[in-house]
């Protein structure tokens, strides 16, 4: 690996790191500092900045835009694979449309137009759940279901180390959305 990714890797380690621990000192604030009903009050706005259990704040703009960087990556990718007519290069260029429409969703919370839809549907086939409480995770599933099978071979004809990363990126950021309620 070059020298670049590994820099732009241990960047944006940095930077999650950072969102990471800001949110958890804002919580720490929250909840053990500002017990009071005023100090908190006060202190609401700047907290919600930075509260990674939010949406329209810095780690969600930080989301977004990483999600955005990454389509225009695999996009160029893509772009190459197709001039040098290698295999696979619309399944590249498929991913990066996947990550731009990631992160229009992540900026404007589109998925949530979906969920009166979807929580209509479960209930009457009985299967709502804390897993489904938010409705759009129905199709959310769909969608990586989908994705999945038109991408297992290409998925499988990577390098061993990548695909176990793509794995592992695809389990976080999936994982991540379907959560029971606490």
């Amino acid at each position: 690996m070059s020298r670049f990714p590994k820099k732009f890797a241990s960047i944006l380690c940095m930077i999650v790191c950072l969102l990471l621990l800001v949110g958890l000192l804002s919580q720490m604030l929250k909840f053990y500092l500002f017990s009071g009903y005023e100090a908190s009050k006060r202190f609401e706005p700047l907290l919600k900045l930075v509260d990674l259990n939010r949406e329209n704040n810095l780690p969600t703009w930080y989301s977004s835009t990483a999600l955005f960087v990454n389509s225009v990556f695999v996009g160029l990718i893509g772009w190459v694979k197709r001039h040098e007519g290698a295999p696979y290069a619309k399944h590249w260029l498929g991913l990066a449309g996947i990550f731009l429409l990631l992160s229009a969703d992540e900026a404007a919370s589109i998925h949530e137009l979906t969920s009166g839809t979807a929580v209509r549907l479960l209930e009457r086939v009985d299967l709502m759940s804390d897993y489904f409480y938010y409705g759009w995770v129905i199709f959310g599933i769909v969608a990586v279901m989908i994705v999945g099978v038109l991408y297992l071979q290409f998925l499988m004809d990577l390098p061993k180390e990548t695909r176990l990363w793509f794995l592992f990126a695809g389990f976080l950021y999936v994982g991540g959305a379907i959560r029971p309620l606490a």
